[in-house]
C-alpha cells in the first residue's frame, strides 16, 4: 500500500517553549544570508546530524520582500540536489528548506537509520530546532510564510505556534485532514481498507520491537493515528492557502473537498486552488505548476506589511483559481 506521505515530493503546546529557546540560541550565532542576486544558491548550515539538515538561500532578486520556510514531504531522498530548481519561482524570497535526518541520495532506498527516526512527533521537535537555526540567518523584519509539501503540512501548526509573526500557512498536495483520516480515504480509494485498518490495529498498542510495517517503523504509524491537523488548521487565525492537483493519484478528491467544506467557515481567509491536470506534486506534462504558485505568492509579497502581526493578503485568490483552471 502506498501511503499518501510517500510522495516525493497536536502535540505542539509542549513544543512552543522548546522553539523559543532554540530561536534564542540560534540567533546568537547566526550568520546573515549573502546579498540577493540571480546567482544565489542554497547552502547547508552546520547542524546536529541527528536533527537533519537546513538549507538556506537569499532572494534571487533585490529587494527581498518575504521569507519562506518549506517543510518537504516524507520521501527519504535528499532535496539538496534539486533545491535550486524547486524554489526558482521564489525570486524575492529568502528561503529556508528543512530536511529529515539520514536521507539517501536520489534513487537510493531509505536507510534503516532514517526509518527508525522517522515519525511526526520526533520530526516536529527536530524541525523546530532546524527552523530556528535557518530563520536566524534571514531578515526578521520580513513577513514569514510557512509551506508544507505533502506530509510537511502536518508540521505547520506546531511551527506556527512557536512563531506568532507567521503571516500565512500554505499546504501543497495535502488535504488538511488528520493524517489518519487521509490515509483511510486513500486506502479506500485503492480498495485496501481492510489492510489499512489491520495496520492501524497492529500499531495502536505498546511494542518493544523495531519491526517495519508497510515500509515504515511501527512507531510512525502509531504516532500518525493520534496526530491532529484539521482542528488546529481550522482554528488558526492566519490566512490559509491550499494548492492541489486534480490528477493527484495519491490523495482522493473527496479528502480535499471534505476539508474545504469545513475551512470555508474558519475565522481567517481560506484560498483553495485546484490545478485540474496536475499530479500530487503539481506537475503536468510540460509544466511545473508549483512554480506558478510561487510566482503568485512572490507577486503578492509586495503588498505585505512588515509590522508585527501582518498577514499575507489573499484578495487575488479568485484570479489565481481562474488562472489555475486554464490549460
Amino acid at each position: 500500500m502506498v501511503h499518501p506521505h510517500t510522495a516525493a515530493p497536536g502535540f505542539w503546546r509542549g513544543f512552543v517553549v522548546l522553539g523559543a529557546a532554540a530561536l534564542l540560541a540560534a540567533a546568537a550565532g547566526a550568520q546573515p544570508l549573502p546579498p540577493a542576486g540571480p546567482d544565489a544558491r542554497f547552502a547547508a548550515l552546520a547542524t546536529e546530524p541527528d536533527d537533519g539538515a537546513v538549507l538556506v538561500r537569499p532572494a534571487l532578486r533585490a529587494p527581498a520582500r518575504w521569507r519562506v520556510l518549506i517543510v518537504p514531504g516524507s520521501g527519504c531522498a535528499s532535496l539538496a540536489p534539486s533545491a535550486d530548481r524547486l524554489a526558482r519561482g521564489l525570486r524575492q524570497a529568502q528561503v529556508v528548506l528543512l530536511q529529515k535526518p539520514a536521507l539517501s541520495p536520489p534513487g537510493q532506498p531509505c536507510s534503516r537509520a532514517h526509518l527508525q527516526a522517522d515519525n511526526l512527533a520526533d520530526w516536529q521537535q527536530r524541525a523546530l530546532r532546524l527552523a530556528a537555526q535557518g530563520l536566524a540567518s534571514t531578515d526578521a523584519q520580513l513577513p514569514l510564510v510557512l509551506v508544507g509539501l505533502s506530509e510537511g503540512a502536518e508540521l505547520l501548526p506546531g511551527l506556527a505556534a512557536a512563531r506568532a509573526a507567521v503571516a500565512a500557512l500554505v499546504l501543497v498536495g495535502h488535504a488538511g485532514l488528520d493524517p489518519a483520516e487521509a490515509g483511510a480515504l486513500q486506502a479506500a480509494r485503492q480498495g485496501q481498507s481492510a489492510a489499512w485498518w489491520t495496520l492501524m490495529a497492529e500499531t495502536r498498542g505498546a511494542r518493544d520491537d523495531d519491526a517495519l510495517l508497510q515500509g515504515r517503523h511501527w512507531r510512525y504509524w502509531q504516532v500518525l493515528q493520534r496526530w491532529p491537523l484539521q482542528a488546529p488548521l481550522l482554528a488558526d487565525a492566519r490566512p490559509l492557502l491550499r494548492a492541489w492537483g486534480g490528477a493527484d493519484a495519491l490523495m482522493p478528491a473527496t479528502a480535499y473537498q471534505r476539508f474545504a467544506d469545513l475551512a470555508r467557515r474558519r475565522p481567517a481567509p481560506f484560498c483553495d486552488i485546484r490545478f485540474p491536470r496536475t499530479d500530487h506534486e503539481l506537475r503536468e506534462p510540460g509544466a511545473d505548476r508549483l512554480q506558478q504558485l510561487w510566482r503568485w505568492l512572490d507577486q503578492t509579497a509586495a503588498a505585505m506589511a512588515t509590522q508585527p502581526g501582518a498577514t499575507i493578503p489573499l484578495q487575488d485568490c479568485a484570479a489565481w483559481q481562474a488562472e489555475a483552471a486554464q490549460p
